[in-house]
């Protein structure tokens, strides 16, 4: 048998995980299969449960906080069974998960602009987003001795978000890198970190978010989720 099991994993909350896994392989051979018994740990509520629906490859989805060993029986149309072996790991998608997620739930490529002075915000604003399960992109991902500008106009084409971070030390650098961000279609958010007017070169941005100067990474992704886009990536994973 070719199959093998996938999983995925989005932090819901303090020490809390929303995961899913599931049976991935050629269509002939999910063709084949019957039903799947999960076994999980002895701890849980319903530790076996069995799920049948081939169209979601015979996902299963839960809720907890602590990784373990799930089994999973996959029994074919012939009542023939066989075992396989996951450890499900609550933490940021790997490369082949990520590829085998449904596009609804892959998450968005998220860049973050901003000035040398913003260089600390940008780093926390960055840790937040990926225990959430987001691709981030950042100054930081830059190769050493990489030609810095390629590498910038590179995330700015390859990201679907663009955080761009503005405030009392904004760099004009920013302030383009928002206006190429804009024009590549991607969703810019700007964080306007002042309590006065923001700058005019993005007064008319529909995602602008404003805060105090002090406000806190945490604080400050937690608005940029509630964004429409980010906020229904998130929901598809409810």
């Amino acid at each position: 048998m070719k199959l093998h099991i996938i999983q995925s994993a989005l932090p819901i909350g303090e020490k809390r995980w929303k995961w899913s896994v599931w049976c991935d392989g050629p269509d002939e051979e999910l063709d084949r299969v019957m039903q799947v018994r999960y076994q999980l740990h002895p701890t849980l509520p319903k530790p076996v449960r069995f799920v049948i629906d081939r169209s979601t490859k015979f996902r299963l989805d839960g809720v907890g906080w602590g990784e373990f060993a799930i089994y999973a029986t996959v029994i074919d149309k012939a009542g023939e069974q066989t075992t396989l072996q996951h450890w499900l790991k609550l933490e940021a998608y790997s490369a082949e998960e990520l590829s085998a997620l449904p596009a609804k739930q892959k998450p968005p490529t998220v860049f973050i602009s901003h000035s040398s002075a913003d260089t600390e915000l940008a780093h926390e604003m960055r840790e937040a987003m990926e225990t959430k399960g987001l691709e981030v992109l950042t100054a930081d991902n830059i190769p050493i001795g990489a030609n810095w500008r390629d590498a910038i106009d590179s995330y700015i084409e390859k990201a679907e978000v663009g955080v761009v971070i503005l405030s009392d030390q904004n760099s004009p650098w920013v302030l383009k890198e928002a206006s190429r961000l804009r024009q590549s279609s991607s969703l810019v958010i700007p964080i306007v970190m002042s309590e006065g007017h923001p700058p005019v070169e993005i007064a008319d941005y529909h995602n602008l978010v404003q805060v105090s100067k002090n406000a806190n990474a945490e604080d400050i992704v937690r608005k940029v989720m509630q964004v429409e886009l980010l906020a229904s990536w998130k929901s598809e994973l409810s």
